[in-house]
């Protein structure tokens, strides 16, 4: 293993008694997860992305082997702790305290069940845990915006440290729960991703922006369409980090490896997949080449404006493709 890579997934070595005593904590922490019935995953050291050299394929190498979870945080003892295996309501925003987060899961019909802080600190973030299984997707329910993890999503469990440096903690101690089918955030989940699959870059209003309890998904979606449109590796990256910036609230929270992870999965999942290119349109008599990747993020009016059929096809193309990435809404 390079030494980069071994760094990275060890993170900074503590030199304190403190230090010692939170990598013991998250060692025990681990292993509490796991006897809770939780599939585990290594998550590199305050950081929200698995860790690759151990779990290459994400969620899908995460287990309930007590033996393995001992192996990885007695060498990596300093890794996060993903965790998944059930349904996550991931509450982003509308909540500003713990009792205000539990009377808002009771008026939604959600039962009593475990409960995380996330490590965010500057507002109030928690996940409720349920086992049983349902779509994942973002909800905005009740003045609470957040977003439904299952399937291959995960969260991280008490004792593993946001970015910021500050610890998830165990909000309310209970066994989890079966998810209630049907629920209002279900009902809400399956509204706010069909709104969100009809939202283009065209679709938007000046000024307007995804919020930051939509972006994943919709990101996830708009990478979706890009690559059905034939855009694939660093192209599809810079598109997403177009968007990104460009029309989503807070893009600082969304970093560019969390965007790569976007374009790895997609392509993974979608990228083999045979789509029909679109037919090209003739312009003056003459056919220009599909300009797939503008036409999925800039609408086909500002696209004529900034490069007319008569400009020769190479020139047009990088004007379109460097415009794509400093495009506004407002243009």
């Amino acid at each position: 293993m390079s030494e980069t890579i071994e760094a990275t997934i060890r993170g900074t070595p503590p030199k304190t008694g403190a230090g010692k005593r939170a990598l013991a904590d998250l060692f025990d922490c681990a292993l509490d997860a796991v006897r809770r019935g939780f599939k585990v995953l290594p998550v590199l050291a305050r950081q929200k992305l698995p860790a690759g050299r151990l779990v290459p394929h994400g969620c899908a190498d995460a287990t309930t082997s007590e033996a393995l979870v001992r192996q990885w945080w007695s060498e990596y003892p300093q890794l996060n702790i993903g965790i998944t295996g059930g349904v996550i309501v991931d509450v982003d925003s509308g909540i500003d305290s713990l009792e205000a987060a539990l009377t808002w899961a009771k008026s939604m019909g959600l039962p009593e069940t475990l409960a995380i802080r996330t490590g965010r600190r500057s507002s109030y973030g928690i996940q409720f845990h349920f086992t049983g299984q349902t779509q994942s997707g973002p909800y905005s329910i009740g003045g609470v915006s957040g977003e439904i993890r299952c399937q291959n999503q995960y969260g991280l469990f008490a004792g593993s440290v946001h970015p910021s440096g500050s610890r998830y903690e165990l909000a309310a101690d209970a066994p989890r729960a079966p998810w209630p089918v049907g629920c209002p955030v279900e009902r809400s989940r399956a509204f706010v991703t069909n709104h969100l699959r009809k939202t283009t870059v065209a679709s938007l209003q000046s000024g307007e922006k995804i919020p930051a309890s939509q972006r994943h998904f919709w990101l996830v979606s708009q990478a979706g369409q890009l690559l059905r449109r034939g855009i694939k590796g660093d192209q599809l990256l810079q598109s997403l980090q177009g968007l990104r910036d460009l029309h989503c609230e807070h893009p600082e929270q969304k970093s560019d490896s969390e965007l790569e992870q976007i374009r790895e999965s997609c392509e993974r999942l979608y990228g083999s997949k045979s789509h029909t290119p679109p037919t090209p349109p003739v312009f003056g008599g003459q056919s220009k080449p599909a300009f797939s990747f503008a036409e999925a993020v800039l609408p086909q009016r500002r696209r004529r404006r900034l490069c007319p059929p008569s400009q020769p096809n190479n020139v047009r193309y990088g004007i379109i493709f460097n415009s794509c990435i400093t495009f506004s809404a407002r243009c």
